[in-house]
């Protein structure tokens, strides 16, 4: 197998990131690593080029970009709760409703809350979020340490992708790769505090597997090559360790990117803080300017014509005393005289910024100016609104995709395991366990009597195994192969709205009053079904709701004992009643 040229495939990749930025027009390009490296300086608060400015003045920084960012997380964010698995067209709902509780404790013991959660903090900031599906496990990658083809849409096509890991000596030797004592020789030689490795992704010639040169495969390399600093010079190295090479399967692509805002010709994504730039720069620097001028306000200079006046004011003049001069002796004006101008300035940056970042203080949750008219706040609510669910709905799409393509197969691979279950949860399963054991015992009656159990009989039956069920502390057990072909008979449903209490006591008024206007809803099979699309658009499953059908043994005996007499001709629908 050929070795030295993956050194130099990655070597040119290296450097084709760092000099040659994604061209979006003429006259603008956009370089991932500086916009990368600016976004950290600002966000948190850092210059460039020191603390101190040339004059040797502390220079302070006034922070406009961290609230829009916090603003944006808060108005783009939706929880686990809002992510529902429905049944298709056509599926089994029962199926669906535990798939649904089995796959939100899937999230809660994954910790997806505290993923999504980061998420959101890091959208608005960096405008894109990576992460890496290793095993079952979800974790982020430092945009940082990313290099791969600038002007990709999406990193799955991009013509490469290379991750840099560093790792300490010991992380090193654990991990499952080849070469890793030759890869620690060469390491030592450079002097350098952690070990450099290069994960690629990307097309190479079959020869470096020992095939047609002229052929190119799909592959992930690692390879420890020697750190050249690659960020601040030439990658000139060409030399390496291959710890691992491997075909693979496009589809095996580990990455998934999430964007905040896109434009055409750029990968890296627009988030607040590269769109507030221009504002904050020249925030800190009418900043400054007041500090400087604040300095020079502060002083109590005082000038006379006399010049037998020798004295400091301050030190050498007691309260009262009598000074004998032979001028006026005056304080030397040295107040500021353009402070209305920088508060304007000031005050025309920040609305700049606040529309540029759509953060009017509607969505910062402030009180609205005196005097607005209460139709005109809540059309700029509705507005504000509408333009962040639109990045919602984007994040959602790609979340969904995650779901469908990586964490559903996931559960297809758990085998038998049990799920748990508590409240109103457990009650519905205790409910379908019944009816499904009381079918059973229904179809040995048929069997074994040759007749059909009365009412009675089958109230009675059912009541046993109700007590049997709730008695037994077992919990529900899912079989291995369950949730075979789950991505062709699920769908998954982000509603990514916000928990308003009034809205939810009203959706429960509407639902309690269909109920009892119409108490078929649940048990005709078009009404119920309509009823369900009714439920399932303001985020509510039909299991949810649906009234325990078993009823105790007590109630229609002591109906029938009080009837008396011989047995009455059953009640039939209008529609089944013979003669009709």
């Amino acid at each position: 197998m050929t070795t030295n040229n993956i050194y130099k495939i990655i070597a040119d990749e290296v450097q084709d990131f760092k000099q040659n930025p994604a061209l979006v027009i003429e006259g603008f390009v956009r370089n991932q690593k500086e916009v990368i490296e600016k976004i950290i300086r600002l966000y948190n608060s850092k210059f460039k080029d020191g603390e101190f400015d040339s004059e040797g003045f502390r220079k302070y920084f006034k922070n406009i970009v961290k609230n829009p960012c916090n603003s944006s997380t808060k108005a783009i964010k939706f929880l686990p709760a809002d992510i529902m698995i429905i049944p298709a067209a056509g599926q089994d709902d029962l199926k669906a409703w535990i798939m649904d509780r089995d796959f939100k404790y899937w999230m809660k013991e994954k910790q997806f809350a505290k993923i999504l959660n980061r998420m959101f903090m890091d959208l608005p900031i960096f405008g894109s979020v990576v992460l890496k599906l290793v095993g079952d496990n979800l974790h982020f990658v430092d945009l940082r340490n990313l290099i791969n083809e600038q002007a990709a849409d999406k990193l799955k096509d991009a013509s490469y992708t290379i991750e840099q890991h560093y790792y300490s000596l010991d992380e090193m030797r654990k991990k499952p790769w080849d070469n890793i004592e030759e890869a620690v020789k060469m390491w030592r030689e450079t002097k350098r505090p952690y070990v450099r490795v290069l994960e690629r992704y990307g097309e190479v010639p079959e020869s470096e597997f020992g095939g047609d040169e002229n052929k190119y495969t799909y592959a992930r390399h690692i390879v420890y090559m020697p750190d050249t600093r690659y960020m601040d010079r030439i990658e000139t190295n060409t030399k390496g360790i291959i710890l691992d090479a491997t075909k693979i399967k496009r589809d095996e692509f580990p990455y998934r990117d999430f964007h905040f805002e896109k434009i055409p010709g750029a990968w890296l994504g627009i988030g607040r803080v590269e769109l507030l730039s221009d504002p904050q720069l020249r925030t800190n620097e009418i900043t400054n300017l007041r500090v400087k001028s604040s300095y020079v306000a502060g002083l109590n200079i005082w000038q006379t014509r006399d010049d037998n006046v020798k004295k400091n004011l301050i030190k050498d003049v007691k309260t009262g005393q009598v000074i004998t001069a032979m001028d006026r002796i005056e304080k030397v004006p040295t107040e500021e005289r353009n402070l209305s101008a920088f508060i304007e300035e000031e005050r025309s940056w920040a609305g700049n910024a606040d529309q540029v970042a759509f953060n009017y203080d509607v969505i910062r949750g402030e009180r609205m100016p005196a005097g607005t008219p209460l139709g005109s706040a809540q059309l700029a609510a509705q507005m504000i609104t509408s333009y962040f669910e639109h990045i919602r709905e984007n994040i959602a799409s790609d979340v969904k995709e995650l779901i469908f393509n990586d964490i559903i197969p996931l559960f297809k691979k758990t085998g038998e395991h049990y799920i748990r279950l508590v409240g109103e949860d457990l009650d519905k399963w205790h409910q379908l366990k019944t009816n499904a054991r009381a079918n059973l015992e229904l179809f040995k009656f048929l069997v074994q009597k040759k007749t059909i159990p009365t009412s009675i009989q089958f109230d009675v039956m059912k009541s046993v195994i109700k007590d049997k069920v709730k008695a037994s502390k077992d919990s529900p057990l899912i079989p291995a192969e369950f949730y075979k072909d789950l991505k062709y008979s699920l769908d998954i449903v982000i509603t990514g709205q916000e928990r308003d209490l009034r809205v939810e006591a009203a959706n429960m008024a509407m639902i309690l009053q269909t109920m009892v206007a119409d108490p078929t809803v649940l048990t005709d099979p078009v009404k119920r079904k309509i009823f369900s699309k009714q439920l399932e658009a303001v985020g509510i499953s039909i299991n949810d709701i649906e009234p325990e059908e078993a009823q105790s043994q007590q109630t229609p005996i002591e109906k029938r004992t009080q009837q008396g007499g011989g047995i009455s001709a059953p009640s039939m629908p209008q529609v089944m009643q013979p003669g009709l």
